[in-house]
């Protein structure tokens, strides 16, 4: 009888429970489209406040290139404060309506010179892209074309090629616009590297004048004192010119041998001496000798020479600090007298303290 009453109990609560449960899909189906209206607001949101890249300029990259995974060894970079002059060797792409035999991609001769059919040999050096085509079209004009319509784009600046190498973080060849400075192409090349050295170095190649000969090319270095230069010096930011090669090389170092506590390598800070050094290797041993060399390499050579070093007059002030340069090898040499000494004390000296006082 239970059974029967809650079997109809039931039977008469069925319409009710089954609007309420329609009531509760219709909820759950509205809930997941405004959740799906949220999410298409949030992406939509978030596309648009994120920031957007800006035309500086660079060339773009090719089609289906990545540019994260383009490589950073080569850049052609632009300067927004005068237009490109056009040199040799560079390769000018030339396009003039209706006449396709004047189209297409030309290498600035290094006399600095293109030759063009109907128009023949023209003088391109040192014009921008505008008074190149200006001069396409006056050359076009009269006899040619009615009303020439001429593009210009340089495609490669091989005139404005830089190589950096060294201690930067992005080294390579560079072709830039303008007229750079040393410090502007290290922040091309993006900044230095953590273990740099104190110079840079500008290695530059001799232009030979027409008919000079050509099979001997010769080469003058520049040094920069980059520390100073990072330090407001900036008589050390030199001009540098289309085809130098700057390089960079690591931070500067010395070495320290013998009757050291703490031999070794050591990076070689600007204005080190030969006391500092020493006081860095922990001072010397008891069986040092007073005397030290110093062998020094010639920076152009690699010759080393031997100089001769009081160390004890030094440590004690009483001779002139000896300043060191890169490369620098110090050995302390072992003394002999002190180290028969030091041997007699370890034999005998608890012997001889030990024994009785007549």
């Amino acid at each position: 009888m239970q059974y029967g009453l809650v079997s109809r109990s039931y039977d008469h609560m069925r319409p009710v429970l089954e609007v309420i449960m329609e009531l509760n899909h219709r909820w759950i189906r509205a809930g997941a489209l405004v959740g799906l209206v949220i999410l298409a607001a949030s992406a939509a949101l978030a596309q648009e406040s994120r920031p957007r890249q800006v035309e500086t300029g660079a060339v773009k990259e090719p089609a289906g290139t990545s540019p994260d995974k383009a490589a950073p060894s080569k850049s052609t970079l632009y300067s927004q404060d005068e237009d490109y002059r056009i040199g040799a060797k560079d390769v000018i792409d030339i396009q003039v309506d209706d006449a396709e035999s004047l189209s297409g991609s030309y290498t600035v001769r290094a006399d600095g010179t293109l030759d063009l059919d109907y128009i023949g040999k023209i003088k391109v050096l040192d014009k921008t892209p505008a008074e190149l085509q200006k001069l396409i079209v006056d050359k076009l004009k009269p006899n040619y074309l009615k009303n020439p319509r001429v593009r210009i784009l340089v495609k490669n600046y091989n005139s404005r090629t830089f190589l950096i190498q060294g201690s930067v973080r992005t080294p390579g060849v560079y072709q830039i616009e303008g007229q750079p400075s040393l410090f502007k192409l290290i922040v091309m090349a993006g900044g230095l590297t953590d273990n740099h050295g104190s110079t840079a170095y500008i290695i530059r190649e001799h232009r030979h004048e027409a008919g000079a000969d050509q099979s001997a090319p010769t080469y003058e270095m520049f040094a920069a004192h980059i520390n100073g230069l990072l330090k407001g010096e900036f008589s050390q930011d030199r001009d540098i010119r289309p085809g130098d090669f700057i390089n960079i090389p690591a931070t500067d170092v010395f070495f320290i041998s013998g009757e050291v506590r703490t031999p070794g390598e050591y990076k070689l800070k600007e204005g080190a001496t030969l006391r500092q050094a020493l006081s860095i290797a922990q001072g010397v041993t008891s069986v040092a000798s007073d005397e030290g060399i110093v062998f020094r390499e010639d920076p152009k050579t690699g010759a080393r020479t031997e100089i001769k070093v009081d160390v004890k007059k030094i440590m004690h002030g009483k001779a002139d600090d000896m300043p060191l340069v890169a490369n620098d090898i110090i050995q302390i040499p072992k003394s002999g007298g002190k180290a028969f000494r030091s041997s007699l004390i370890k034999a005998f000296g608890m012997s001889v303290m030990r024994a009785p006082i007549p």
